[in-house]
């Protein structure tokens, strides 16, 4: 099919890590027009300017973080709903039938060391900034959607979002970890003018995990 011409839409896309704003940068490079204008700033979003040290993850880059607390939760929670995933897994056929040949507990105990695999991390110096500095370097008048998952990280981009430029978002969407701070920035949306909603994604997608990981939409009224 022949590709369309590019609407008039402006992407700014934030990555601290140098590893994976590589990937992204060839990624933009790749697929997206370069009469687009698409940028991947290697920035993060923070509610303060400055360095930070985060954790890349080598071997599964979408679990980096820049907090501790947050990753050390996250890998107890994988190990503990081991379980769970494994009996959805059988539920849909999805086991490999050399897996389906092991003991029960081996297979767990094979989960819970790939858990320990994809946890393995390297400090990174990353830089930061604000919405709002960005807004302001960059002469923005109207954010059309604000997506932000940046793994435990998300009200702290929020409260980086000064009151005079949150008139500009028209519509944001988030990935938050657990059920309080879902609650947390749905009540902050709601009080800067949105109509919001949410669900427990991992919850509607496997019933059995304790995973309180939400997503969130935001629109104004």
């Amino acid at each position: 099919a022949q590709e369309s011409e590019p609407h008039n839409v402006t992407l700014h896309s934030f990555e601290p890590i140098p590893q994976i704003h590589a990937i992204c940068q060839a990624n933009i490079t790749k697929h997206i027009k370069k009469t687009s204008n698409a940028t991947v700033h290697r920035l993060g979003l923070s509610n303060k300017a400055g360095q930070a040290s985060f954790n890349f993850h080598p071997n599964f880059s979408l679990h980096s973080s820049g907090v501790d607390d947050f990753e050390a939760r996250r890998t107890e929670r994988l190990r503990n709903d081991l379980p769970a995933l494994l009996a959805d897994m059988e539920e849909k056929n999805k086991v490999p039938w050399w897996v389906s040949c092991l003991p029960r507990c081996c297979v767990l105990r094979m989960g819970s060391c790939l858990v320990s695999k994809l946890s393995e991390s390297v400090k990174v110096t990353v830089q930061l900034d604000t919405v709002s500095a960005v807004i302001e370097r960059h002469h923005i008048d109207r954010i059309d959607l604000l997506k932000i998952d940046v793994e435990g990280c998300e009200e702290r981009v929020l409260e980086g979002i000064e009151a005079k430029d949150w008139s500009k978002i028209q519509h944001a969407t988030l990935e938050v970890e657990d059920f309080a701070a879902c609650k947390r920035v749905t009540a902050l949306l709601e009080s800067k003018g949105f109509a919001v909603a949410s669900e427990a994604s991992e919850r509607k997608a496997n019933a059995r995990v304790s995973s309180e990981v939400s997503q969130i939409w935001a629109w104004r009224k």
